[in-house]
């Protein structure tokens, strides 16, 4: 684990020119379909993919430790990471250029969800003193309160936050906490996928663990804005991403740096 973040503020994409004729291009398109002209049009490979780095930037100094696994917020104003053991959640204000230790509580730092609004994050806790008891919290960054939003003696997963929502398993039972009331409901867009335990779960109408590739850990499981995309990050493979119902998706390229994930789809546009 390096001591250092380093922030990629630019990153440039080149694709590949074509190198065929225009004229014996078209003569080749007009015995194809409009649908094979335009996947072949888009279609481009991994390694016609060049990345710059413009300009490195230091944002945590050595000596607080060592930190892993950044977040962006939605707006880019943000960036949250975790220090080695979990126990901490730190937040890097670009506008500002502050640098905070916003959350210190037991695994805060597994898998924590970051709202649209770039305003709240929302984690699991452990309490391992006396009786041992898991609560899904919440921090809200301009009034700096943490409040609970649910809690239980038995083990709960780490949260996922799609549309409104905070999903867990309570054991093995899928729990729904609407955010707006904090009502609990089993009503899940199926299949759904947690990471618990190290491992990839598939909750649909029972409860499956998906293989990954080596024996890979599954660490953390997000969904995009819109549920369509499913991105597991595993402990040293990379990124793994998953349509909604739980396939994975070949032609989407995931590119790992410094700062996190950069995600394609196959028309080379951030994900």
């Amino acid at each position: 684990m390096k001591k250092l973040f380093l922030l990629i503020t630019m990153i440039t994409l080149i694709s590949c020119s074509q190198n065929k004729n225009n004229e014996e291009q078209i003569k080749h398109d007009g015995d194809k379909s409009i649908q094979q002209q335009e996947s072949e049009k888009h279609n481009f490979d991994s390694a016609d993919l060049k990345f710059e780095v413009l300009e490195n930037k230091t944002l945590v100094a050595g000596k607080l430790g060592n930190f892993q696994l950044p977040q962006f917020s939605a707006d880019g104003k943000r960036l949250f990471f975790t220090n080695i053991n979990y126990g901490e959640i730190w937040m890097w204000d670009f506008t500002n250029e502050t640098l905070e230790k916003i959350v210190s509580l037991p695994q805060c730092g597994i898998n924590f969800q970051i709202s649209e609004n770039g305003n709240t994050l929302y984690f699991r806790n452990k309490v391992t003193k006396g009786k041992k008891s898991f609560s899904i919290m919440s921090y809200t960054i301009d009034t700096k309160s943490v409040d609970v939003i649910y809690t239980s003696e038995r083990r709960i997963s780490t949260p996922i936050l799609l549309n409104s929502s905070i999903y867990i398993l309570e054991d093995d039972k899928p729990i729904n906490i609407n955010l707006a009331d904090n009502l609990t409901s089993e009503k899940f867009p199926q299949p759904f996928l947690f990471a618990s335990n190290d491992k990839l779960i598939k909750v649909s109408n029972k409860i499956d663990t998906l293989s990954i590739p080596n024996n890979e850990k599954a660490i953390s499981v997000k969904y995009s804005k819109d549920g369509e995309n499913i991105f597991v990050l595993t402990s040293s493979i990379g990124v793994l991403v998953y349509d909604k119902m739980a396939n994975p998706i070949e032609n989407i390229f995931v590119l790992t740096s410094s700062i996190g994930v950069l995600v394609y789809d196959k028309m080379a546009n951030p994900i």
